[in-house]
Protein backbone atom coordinates (compact mmCIF):
# COMPACT_ATOMS: atom_id res chain seq x y z
CA UNK A 1 0.00 0.00 0.00
CA UNK A 2 1.42 3.40 -0.97
CA UNK A 3 1.63 6.36 1.38
CA UNK A 4 -1.38 8.20 -0.10
CA UNK A 5 -3.69 5.20 0.16
CA UNK A 6 -2.50 4.44 3.70
CA UNK A 7 -3.03 8.05 4.75
CA UNK A 8 -6.58 8.02 3.39
CA UNK A 9 -7.31 4.78 5.27
CA UNK A 10 -6.00 6.28 8.52
CA UNK A 11 -8.06 9.44 8.05
CA UNK A 12 -11.26 7.48 7.37
CA UNK A 13 -10.72 5.24 10.40
CA UNK A 14 -9.91 8.24 12.62
CA UNK A 15 -13.11 10.00 11.62
CA UNK A 16 -15.17 6.86 12.21
CA UNK A 17 -13.75 6.74 15.72
CA UNK A 18 -14.54 10.43 16.25
CA UNK A 19 -10.93 11.33 17.07
CA UNK A 20 -9.23 14.61 16.28
CA UNK A 21 -5.77 14.63 14.74
CA UNK A 22 -4.40 16.00 18.02
CA UNK A 23 -5.88 13.18 20.09
CA UNK A 24 -4.82 10.41 17.71
CA UNK A 25 -1.30 11.83 17.39
CA UNK A 26 -0.98 11.90 21.17
CA UNK A 27 -2.18 8.31 21.50
CA UNK A 28 0.53 7.07 19.14
CA UNK A 29 3.19 9.38 20.58
CA UNK A 30 3.56 11.52 17.47
CA UNK A 31 3.04 15.22 16.69
CA UNK A 32 -0.02 16.78 15.04
CA UNK A 33 2.06 17.83 12.04
CA UNK A 34 3.38 14.29 11.60
CA UNK A 35 -0.13 12.83 11.49
CA UNK A 36 -1.32 15.59 9.15
CA UNK A 37 1.47 14.76 6.71
CA UNK A 38 0.71 11.04 6.95
CA UNK A 39 -2.99 11.53 6.24
CA UNK A 40 -2.18 13.74 3.24
CA UNK A 41 0.25 11.14 1.89
CA UNK A 42 3.21 13.49 2.27
CA UNK A 43 5.08 11.00 4.43
CA UNK A 44 4.73 7.30 5.19
CA UNK A 45 4.58 5.41 8.47
CA UNK A 46 8.02 3.88 8.53
CA UNK A 47 7.80 2.23 11.96
CA UNK A 48 5.99 -1.08 12.37
CA UNK A 49 5.40 -0.40 16.06
CA UNK A 50 3.66 2.91 15.27
CA UNK A 51 1.62 1.26 12.53
CA UNK A 52 0.53 -1.43 14.98
CA UNK A 53 -0.40 1.17 17.57
CA UNK A 54 -2.46 3.08 14.97
CA UNK A 55 -4.38 -0.11 14.18
CA UNK A 56 -5.04 -0.70 17.88
CA UNK A 57 -6.29 2.82 18.57
CA UNK A 58 -8.39 2.98 15.40
CA UNK A 59 -9.75 -0.53 16.06
CA UNK A 60 -8.94 -1.86 12.61
CA UNK A 61 -6.88 -4.80 11.43
CA UNK A 62 -3.30 -3.92 10.65
CA UNK A 63 -3.87 -5.39 7.17
CA UNK A 64 -6.33 -2.51 6.62
CA UNK A 65 -3.37 -0.15 6.92
CA UNK A 66 -0.83 -2.25 5.03
CA UNK A 67 -2.86 -3.83 2.24
CA UNK A 68 -1.29 -7.18 3.15
CA UNK A 69 -2.83 -10.36 4.54
CA UNK A 70 -0.32 -10.58 7.37
CA UNK A 71 1.21 -8.14 9.81
CA UNK A 72 4.15 -7.33 7.53
CA UNK A 73 5.86 -10.48 8.71
CA UNK A 74 5.49 -9.61 12.38
CA UNK A 75 3.79 -12.90 13.13
CA UNK A 76 6.48 -15.55 13.30
CA UNK A 77 5.40 -19.15 13.48
CA UNK A 78 6.69 -21.39 16.25
CA UNK A 79 9.38 -23.57 14.67
CA UNK A 80 7.96 -26.89 15.92
CA UNK A 81 4.34 -26.13 14.97
CA UNK A 82 4.42 -27.83 11.58
CA UNK A 83 5.89 -31.06 12.95
CA UNK A 84 3.33 -31.10 15.75
CA UNK A 85 0.56 -30.48 13.23
CA UNK A 86 1.84 -33.30 11.03
CA UNK A 87 1.89 -35.68 14.00
CA UNK A 88 -1.65 -34.69 14.96
CA UNK A 89 -3.01 -35.31 11.47
CA UNK A 90 -0.98 -38.43 10.60
CA UNK A 91 -2.72 -40.74 13.07
CA UNK A 92 -5.92 -40.77 11.01
CA UNK A 93 -4.17 -41.95 7.85
CA UNK A 94 -4.30 -45.46 6.45
CA UNK A 95 -0.63 -45.90 7.35
CA UNK A 96 -1.38 -45.25 11.01
CA UNK A 97 -4.37 -47.57 11.09
CA UNK A 98 -2.61 -50.46 9.37
CA UNK A 99 1.12 -49.98 9.83
CA UNK A 100 1.28 -48.97 13.47
CA UNK A 101 -1.05 -51.61 14.90
CA UNK A 102 1.75 -54.09 15.34
CA UNK A 103 1.59 -56.69 18.10
CA UNK A 104 5.32 -57.25 17.85
CA UNK A 105 5.93 -53.99 19.71
CA UNK A 106 4.21 -54.16 23.11
CA UNK A 107 2.82 -50.93 24.51
CA UNK A 108 4.65 -49.64 27.57
CA UNK A 109 2.17 -47.24 29.17
CA UNK A 110 4.53 -46.35 31.99
CA UNK A 111 7.20 -45.31 29.48
CA UNK A 112 4.69 -43.08 27.68
CA UNK A 113 3.61 -41.57 30.99
CA UNK A 114 7.22 -40.77 31.93
CA UNK A 115 7.82 -39.16 28.54
CA UNK A 116 4.63 -37.13 28.90
CA UNK A 117 5.88 -35.95 32.30
CA UNK A 118 9.23 -34.87 30.83
CA UNK A 119 7.55 -32.86 28.08
CA UNK A 120 5.25 -31.19 30.58
CA UNK A 121 8.24 -30.34 32.78
CA UNK A 122 10.00 -28.77 29.77
CA UNK A 123 6.90 -26.68 29.06
CA UNK A 124 6.64 -25.57 32.69
CA UNK A 125 10.30 -24.54 32.63
CA UNK A 126 9.56 -22.47 29.46
CA UNK A 127 11.85 -24.72 27.41
CA UNK A 128 9.39 -24.45 24.56
CA UNK A 129 11.81 -25.55 21.84
CA UNK A 130 12.70 -28.66 23.84
CA UNK A 131 9.04 -29.48 24.45
CA UNK A 132 8.19 -28.86 20.80
CA UNK A 133 10.98 -31.14 19.66
CA UNK A 134 9.74 -34.02 21.83
CA UNK A 135 6.02 -33.72 21.18
CA UNK A 136 5.66 -34.96 17.56
CA UNK A 137 7.09 -38.42 18.28
CA UNK A 138 5.22 -38.66 21.59
CA UNK A 139 1.93 -37.78 19.87
CA UNK A 140 2.52 -40.49 17.27
CA UNK A 141 3.35 -43.00 20.01
CA UNK A 142 0.24 -42.31 22.11
CA UNK A 143 -1.99 -42.39 19.02
CA UNK A 144 -0.51 -45.73 17.96
CA UNK A 145 -0.91 -47.04 21.52
CA UNK A 146 -4.53 -45.92 21.68
CA UNK A 147 -5.22 -48.03 18.59
CA UNK A 148 -3.09 -51.00 19.61
CA UNK A 149 -4.58 -54.44 20.15
CA UNK A 150 -4.78 -55.60 23.73
CA UNK A 151 -3.71 -52.27 25.20
CA UNK A 152 -4.99 -50.98 28.50
CA UNK A 153 -7.18 -48.47 26.74
CA UNK A 154 -8.22 -46.35 29.75
CA UNK A 155 -4.59 -46.05 30.88
CA UNK A 156 -3.41 -45.15 27.38
CA UNK A 157 -6.21 -42.61 26.96
CA UNK A 158 -5.22 -41.07 30.29
CA UNK A 159 -1.67 -40.51 28.99
CA UNK A 160 -3.07 -39.29 25.67
CA UNK A 161 -5.14 -36.70 27.54
CA UNK A 162 -2.03 -35.52 29.40
CA UNK A 163 -0.03 -35.24 26.18
CA UNK A 164 -2.70 -33.22 24.39
CA UNK A 165 -3.25 -31.01 27.44
CA UNK A 166 0.44 -30.07 27.41
CA UNK A 167 0.31 -29.65 23.64
CA UNK A 168 -2.65 -27.27 23.90
CA UNK A 169 -0.96 -25.22 26.63
CA UNK A 170 2.28 -24.96 24.67
CA UNK A 171 0.61 -24.05 21.37
CA UNK A 172 -1.52 -21.37 23.01
CA UNK A 173 1.54 -19.83 24.65
CA UNK A 174 3.38 -19.57 21.32
CA UNK A 175 0.40 -18.14 19.43
CA UNK A 176 -0.72 -21.26 17.50
CA UNK A 177 -4.35 -20.74 18.47
CA UNK A 178 -6.12 -22.88 15.86
CA UNK A 179 -3.86 -25.85 16.49
CA UNK A 180 -4.14 -25.32 20.26
CA UNK A 181 -7.92 -25.53 19.97
CA UNK A 182 -7.65 -28.92 18.22
CA UNK A 183 -5.24 -30.21 20.84
CA UNK A 184 -7.46 -29.07 23.72
CA UNK A 185 -10.46 -30.76 22.12
CA UNK A 186 -8.51 -34.02 21.85
CA UNK A 187 -7.39 -33.74 25.48
CA UNK A 188 -11.02 -33.55 26.58
CA UNK A 189 -12.06 -36.43 24.32
CA UNK A 190 -9.21 -38.65 25.53
CA UNK A 191 -10.07 -37.90 29.17
CA UNK A 192 -13.66 -38.98 28.55
CA UNK A 193 -12.45 -42.27 27.02
CA UNK A 194 -10.20 -42.72 30.05
CA UNK A 195 -13.20 -42.10 32.32
CA UNK A 196 -11.23 -39.48 34.24
CA UNK A 197 -13.47 -36.47 34.93
CA UNK A 198 -10.61 -34.48 36.45
CA UNK A 199 -8.54 -34.77 33.28
CA UNK A 200 -11.60 -33.76 31.26
CA UNK A 201 -11.85 -30.66 33.44
CA UNK A 202 -8.16 -29.92 32.81
CA UNK A 203 -8.90 -30.15 29.10
CA UNK A 204 -11.77 -27.70 29.54
CA UNK A 205 -9.40 -25.36 31.41
CA UNK A 206 -7.01 -25.43 28.45
CA UNK A 207 -9.85 -24.96 25.98
CA UNK A 208 -11.22 -21.95 27.89
CA UNK A 209 -7.93 -20.11 27.54
CA UNK A 210 -7.74 -21.07 23.87
CA UNK A 211 -11.17 -19.52 23.38
CA UNK A 212 -10.01 -16.37 25.17
CA UNK A 213 -6.97 -16.12 22.88
CA UNK A 214 -9.29 -16.51 19.87
CA UNK A 215 -11.44 -13.64 21.18
CA UNK A 216 -14.41 -15.88 21.96
CA UNK A 217 -14.99 -15.06 25.64
CA UNK A 218 -18.61 -16.26 25.77
CA UNK A 219 -17.59 -19.77 24.73
CA UNK A 220 -14.67 -19.62 27.19
CA UNK A 221 -16.99 -18.88 30.11
CA UNK A 222 -19.42 -21.58 28.99
CA UNK A 223 -16.92 -24.42 28.74
CA UNK A 224 -15.12 -23.41 31.96
CA UNK A 225 -18.33 -23.23 33.97
CA UNK A 226 -19.77 -26.48 32.59
CA UNK A 227 -16.61 -28.25 33.73
CA UNK A 228 -16.55 -26.42 37.09
CA UNK A 229 -20.16 -27.35 37.88
CA UNK A 230 -19.56 -30.98 36.92
CA UNK A 231 -16.45 -31.06 39.09
CA UNK A 232 -18.26 -29.36 41.98
CA UNK A 233 -20.89 -32.12 42.09
CA UNK A 234 -18.26 -34.78 42.73
CA UNK A 235 -15.70 -32.91 44.82
CA UNK A 236 -17.15 -33.29 48.34
CA UNK A 237 -14.19 -32.28 50.53
CA UNK A 238 -12.05 -31.73 47.47
CA UNK A 239 -8.56 -33.09 46.87
CA UNK A 240 -5.75 -30.59 46.19
CA UNK A 241 -5.89 -31.58 42.51
CA UNK A 242 -9.64 -31.01 42.32
CA UNK A 243 -9.47 -27.68 44.13
CA UNK A 244 -6.66 -26.49 41.84
CA UNK A 245 -8.52 -27.34 38.64
CA UNK A 246 -11.83 -26.02 39.99
CA UNK A 247 -10.23 -22.74 41.03
CA UNK A 248 -8.34 -22.51 37.75
CA UNK A 249 -11.60 -22.88 35.81
CA UNK A 250 -13.11 -19.95 37.70
CA UNK A 251 -10.01 -17.84 37.02
CA UNK A 252 -10.28 -18.66 33.32
CA UNK A 253 -13.93 -17.59 33.44
CA UNK A 254 -12.93 -14.35 35.20
CA UNK A 255 -10.41 -13.54 32.44
CA UNK A 256 -13.03 -14.23 29.76
CA UNK A 257 -15.63 -12.13 31.58
CA UNK A 258 -13.14 -9.25 31.84
CA UNK A 259 -12.75 -9.37 28.06
CA UNK A 260 -16.49 -8.65 27.87
CA UNK A 261 -16.25 -5.98 30.61
CA UNK A 262 -18.75 -8.00 32.66
CA UNK A 263 -17.78 -6.76 36.10
CA UNK A 264 -20.38 -8.75 38.13
CA UNK A 265 -19.31 -11.97 36.43
CA UNK A 266 -15.62 -11.23 37.07
CA UNK A 267 -16.34 -10.57 40.75
CA UNK A 268 -18.37 -13.78 41.09
CA UNK A 269 -15.70 -16.00 39.52
CA UNK A 270 -12.87 -14.41 41.50
CA UNK A 271 -14.86 -14.99 44.70
CA UNK A 272 -15.29 -18.69 43.87
CA UNK A 273 -11.61 -18.97 43.04
CA UNK A 274 -10.70 -17.29 46.34
CA UNK A 275 -12.82 -19.80 48.27
CA UNK A 276 -11.07 -22.68 46.49
CA UNK A 277 -7.66 -21.12 47.21
CA UNK A 278 -8.50 -20.79 50.90
CA UNK A 279 -9.49 -24.45 51.02
CA UNK A 280 -6.30 -25.41 49.20
CA UNK A 281 -4.27 -23.32 51.62
CA UNK A 282 -1.11 -22.99 49.57
CA UNK A 283 0.32 -22.09 46.17
CA UNK A 284 0.71 -25.15 43.98
CA UNK A 285 1.08 -26.12 40.34
CA UNK A 286 -1.12 -29.18 40.09
CA UNK A 287 -2.12 -30.19 36.57
CA UNK A 288 -0.31 -27.11 35.29
CA UNK A 289 -2.80 -24.64 36.79
CA UNK A 290 -0.34 -22.78 39.07
CA UNK A 291 -3.35 -22.27 41.32
CA UNK A 292 -3.31 -20.86 44.83
CA UNK A 293 -3.80 -17.60 46.75
CA UNK A 294 -1.08 -15.82 44.76
CA UNK A 295 -2.67 -16.75 41.43
CA UNK A 296 -6.04 -15.43 42.61
CA UNK A 297 -4.34 -12.15 43.51
CA UNK A 298 -2.64 -12.06 40.12
CA UNK A 299 -5.94 -12.53 38.31
CA UNK A 300 -7.69 -9.99 40.50
CA UNK A 301 -5.02 -7.52 39.48
CA UNK A 302 -4.89 -8.43 35.79
CA UNK A 303 -8.68 -8.35 35.35
CA UNK A 304 -8.81 -4.96 37.07
CA UNK A 305 -6.19 -3.65 34.65
CA UNK A 306 -8.02 -5.23 31.70
CA UNK A 307 -11.29 -3.51 32.63
CA UNK A 308 -9.56 -0.17 33.27
CA UNK A 309 -10.13 -0.31 37.02
CA UNK A 310 -6.96 1.54 37.95
CA UNK A 311 -8.14 2.23 41.52
CA UNK A 312 -8.34 -1.49 42.35
CA UNK A 313 -4.97 -2.12 40.69
CA UNK A 314 -3.23 0.69 42.57
CA UNK A 315 -4.88 -0.22 45.88
CA UNK A 316 -3.65 -3.80 45.48
CA UNK A 317 -0.14 -2.61 44.71
CA UNK A 318 -0.13 -0.48 47.85
CA UNK A 319 -1.46 -3.32 49.99
CA UNK A 320 0.59 -6.24 48.70
CA UNK A 321 3.68 -4.70 47.11
CA UNK A 322 6.12 -7.51 46.30
CA UNK A 323 4.53 -10.19 48.50
CA UNK A 324 3.49 -12.02 45.33
CA UNK A 325 6.10 -12.23 42.60
CA UNK A 326 4.03 -11.59 39.50
CA UNK A 327 1.58 -9.11 41.06
CA UNK A 328 4.52 -7.01 42.19
CA UNK A 329 6.23 -7.42 38.84
CA UNK A 330 3.24 -6.12 36.90
CA UNK A 331 3.06 -2.95 38.98
CA UNK A 332 6.75 -2.72 39.82
CA UNK A 333 7.83 -0.92 36.67
CA UNK A 334 5.48 2.00 36.77
CA UNK A 335 2.38 3.27 38.54
CA UNK A 336 0.52 5.25 35.87
CA UNK A 337 -1.19 7.42 38.45
CA UNK A 338 2.17 8.80 39.55
CA UNK A 339 3.44 9.83 36.12
CA UNK A 340 0.69 11.87 34.53
CA UNK A 341 0.19 15.59 34.85
CA UNK A 342 -2.68 17.10 36.77
CA UNK A 343 -3.75 19.49 34.00
CA UNK A 344 -2.35 17.81 30.88
CA UNK A 345 0.76 20.03 30.74
CA UNK A 346 4.28 18.70 31.02
CA UNK A 347 7.10 20.13 33.10
CA UNK A 348 10.38 20.58 31.24
CA UNK A 349 12.88 18.22 32.83
CA UNK A 350 16.63 17.74 32.54
CA UNK A 351 17.78 14.14 32.12
CA UNK A 352 21.22 12.60 32.20
CA UNK A 353 22.92 9.25 32.84
CA UNK A 354 23.40 8.26 36.47
CA UNK A 355 26.76 9.06 38.08
CA UNK A 356 28.39 7.43 41.09
CA UNK A 357 27.28 10.39 43.20
CA UNK A 358 23.64 9.71 42.22
CA UNK A 359 23.53 6.15 43.57
CA UNK A 360 22.28 7.06 47.08
CA UNK A 361 19.64 9.39 45.58
CA UNK A 362 18.47 6.72 43.13
CA UNK A 363 18.07 4.24 45.95
CA UNK A 364 16.14 6.88 47.88
CA UNK A 365 13.75 7.40 44.93
CA UNK A 366 13.11 3.67 44.69
CA UNK A 367 12.55 3.29 48.43
CA UNK A 368 10.11 6.21 48.41
CA UNK A 369 8.22 5.05 45.33
CA UNK A 370 7.75 1.40 46.31
CA UNK A 371 6.50 -0.18 49.54
CA UNK A 372 9.53 -2.42 50.02
CA UNK A 373 13.25 -2.38 49.24
CA UNK A 374 12.89 -5.08 46.55
CA UNK A 375 13.26 -2.71 43.59
CA UNK A 376 16.18 -0.84 45.14
CA UNK A 377 17.94 -4.13 45.86
CA UNK A 378 17.36 -5.29 42.26
CA UNK A 379 19.05 -2.16 40.91
CA UNK A 380 22.00 -2.63 43.27
CA UNK A 381 22.33 -6.26 42.12
CA UNK A 382 22.19 -5.20 38.47
CA UNK A 383 24.96 -2.64 39.03
CA UNK A 384 27.13 -5.45 40.37
CA UNK A 385 26.44 -7.69 37.36
CA UNK A 386 28.74 -6.72 34.43
CA UNK A 387 26.71 -8.93 32.08
CA UNK A 388 23.51 -7.01 32.83
CA UNK A 389 24.60 -3.44 33.57
CA UNK A 390 25.22 -1.03 30.68
CA UNK A 391 26.83 2.30 31.52
CA UNK A 392 24.76 5.19 30.21
CA UNK A 393 21.40 3.41 30.32
CA UNK A 394 20.63 4.17 33.97
CA UNK A 395 18.87 7.50 33.50
CA UNK A 396 17.82 10.14 36.04
CA UNK A 397 15.52 13.15 35.77
CA UNK A 398 16.81 16.09 37.78
CA UNK A 399 15.55 19.34 39.24
CA UNK A 400 17.21 22.62 38.17
CA UNK A 401 19.73 22.22 40.98
CA UNK A 402 20.71 18.75 39.73
CA UNK A 403 18.94 16.61 42.33
CA UNK A 404 17.53 13.32 40.89
CA UNK A 405 13.75 12.92 41.21
CA UNK A 406 12.95 10.42 38.44
CA UNK A 407 14.56 7.18 37.35
CA UNK A 408 14.46 4.65 34.51
CA UNK A 409 16.79 1.71 33.92
CA UNK A 410 17.54 -0.39 30.85
CA UNK A 411 19.57 -3.52 31.53
CA UNK A 412 20.73 -6.40 29.36
CA UNK A 413 18.40 -9.32 28.84
CA UNK A 414 18.18 -11.86 26.02
CA UNK A 415 15.59 -13.39 23.72
CA UNK A 416 16.70 -16.95 23.07
CA UNK A 417 20.35 -15.85 23.15
CA UNK A 418 19.95 -12.60 21.17
CA UNK A 419 20.68 -9.39 23.12
CA UNK A 420 17.81 -7.11 24.14
CA UNK A 421 17.06 -4.57 26.85
CA UNK A 422 14.65 -4.76 29.79
CA UNK A 423 13.02 -1.52 30.95
CA UNK A 424 12.69 -1.84 34.74
CA UNK A 425 12.35 -0.40 37.25
CA UNK A 426 10.99 3.09 36.67
CA UNK A 427 10.19 5.37 39.59
CA UNK A 428 9.46 8.97 40.56
CA UNK A 429 9.99 10.65 43.92
CA UNK A 430 6.67 11.57 45.59
CA UNK A 431 7.49 15.28 45.32
CA UNK A 432 7.76 15.05 41.51
CA UNK A 433 4.86 12.76 40.74
CA UNK A 434 2.26 13.88 38.16
CA UNK A 435 4.82 16.10 36.45
CA UNK A 436 6.17 13.93 33.63
CA UNK A 437 9.47 13.20 35.37
CA UNK A 438 9.08 9.47 34.83
CA UNK A 439 8.24 9.84 31.15
CA UNK A 440 11.26 12.07 30.67
CA UNK A 441 13.58 9.46 32.19
CA UNK A 442 12.11 6.69 30.05
CA UNK A 443 12.41 8.69 26.82
CA UNK A 444 15.98 9.66 27.65
CA UNK A 445 16.92 6.03 28.32
CA UNK A 446 15.36 4.91 25.02
CA UNK A 447 17.14 7.68 23.12
CA UNK A 448 20.46 6.71 24.70
CA UNK A 449 19.90 3.05 23.80
CA UNK A 450 19.21 3.95 20.17
CA UNK A 451 22.36 6.06 20.06
CA UNK A 452 24.34 3.04 21.32
CA UNK A 453 23.01 0.89 18.50
CA UNK A 454 20.57 -1.10 20.61
CA UNK A 455 17.28 -2.18 19.07
CA UNK A 456 14.88 -4.43 20.98
CA UNK A 457 13.45 -3.14 24.29
CA UNK A 458 11.04 -5.13 26.49
CA UNK A 459 8.79 -4.02 29.31
CA UNK A 460 6.25 -5.71 31.54
CA UNK A 461 3.74 -3.09 32.55
CA UNK A 462 0.50 -1.27 31.97
CA UNK A 463 -1.01 -1.53 28.51
CA UNK A 464 -2.58 1.92 28.84
CA UNK A 465 0.74 3.64 29.58
CA UNK A 466 3.71 2.20 27.71
CA UNK A 467 2.25 2.34 24.17
CA UNK A 468 2.78 6.11 24.28
CA UNK A 469 6.50 5.37 23.96
CA UNK A 470 5.94 3.01 21.02
CA UNK A 471 5.58 -0.32 22.84
CA UNK A 472 3.19 -2.97 21.49
CA UNK A 473 2.40 -6.54 22.64
CA UNK A 474 5.57 -8.63 22.42
CA UNK A 475 3.59 -11.57 21.02
CA UNK A 476 3.34 -9.70 17.73
CA UNK A 477 7.08 -10.03 17.40
CA UNK A 478 7.01 -13.72 18.35
CA UNK A 479 8.42 -12.92 21.81
CA UNK A 480 7.20 -14.61 25.01
CA UNK A 481 7.69 -14.02 28.72
CA UNK A 482 9.18 -16.90 30.76
CA UNK A 483 6.06 -16.96 32.95
CA UNK A 484 2.31 -16.61 32.56
CA UNK A 485 1.35 -13.01 31.87
CA UNK A 486 -1.57 -11.26 30.11
CA UNK A 487 -0.64 -10.76 26.47
CA UNK A 488 -1.20 -7.02 26.57
CA UNK A 489 1.09 -6.53 29.60
CA UNK A 490 4.26 -7.98 28.01
CA UNK A 491 5.38 -5.39 25.48
CA UNK A 492 8.24 -4.84 23.06
CA UNK A 493 9.58 -2.07 20.84
CA UNK A 494 12.12 -2.00 18.04
CA UNK A 495 14.07 1.25 18.25
CA UNK A 496 15.12 0.81 14.63
CA UNK A 497 12.20 -0.51 12.58
CA UNK A 498 14.50 -1.46 9.71
CA UNK A 499 16.45 -4.01 11.76
CA UNK A 500 15.28 -7.60 12.39
CA UNK A 501 13.96 -8.55 15.83
CA UNK A 502 14.73 -11.94 17.46
CA UNK A 503 11.92 -14.27 18.43
CA UNK A 504 11.61 -16.65 21.35
CA UNK A 505 11.52 -16.58 25.16
CA UNK A 506 12.85 -13.70 27.27
CA UNK A 507 15.70 -14.49 29.68
CA UNK A 508 16.09 -11.86 32.40
CA UNK A 509 19.23 -11.15 34.44
CA UNK A 510 19.54 -13.14 37.66
CA UNK A 511 18.80 -10.04 39.74
CA UNK A 512 15.12 -10.17 38.73
CA UNK A 513 14.75 -13.63 40.21
CA UNK A 514 12.77 -15.10 37.31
Amino acid sequence: MDAVTRGQAIRRARRRRGLSQTVLAGLVNRSDSWLSQVERGKRDVDSHSVLTRLAEVLRVEISDLTGADSSDGATVRYSAAREIENAMTRYASLEAIIGELDDRHPIDVNRLRRQAGRVHAAYQATRYNDAGRRLPLLIRDVEAAARGRGSDRPAVCSVRAQVYSTTAALLRRVGERELAWTAADRAMSAAEWADEPLLAAVGAYRMAYVFVSRKRPTEAVGIAMNAAYALERRMRAGTPEELSVYGGLHLAAAVASAAEFNRPSVTRHLHQAQRAAERLGRNANLHGTAFGPANVLIHTLSTAVQMGDSKTAVDMWREYGSDYDYAACLLRHHNPVTDTTENGTMTTWTTRPETADDIPAVRGILLAAFPTAVEADIVDALRADPKAWIDGLSMVTTTPDGAPVGYALLSRCHVDGAPALALAPCAVAPSAQRTGAGSAAIRAALDAALAMGENLVLVLGHADYYPRFGFTPASRFGIRAPFEVPDEAMMAMALDGARPVPTGTIHYPAAFGV
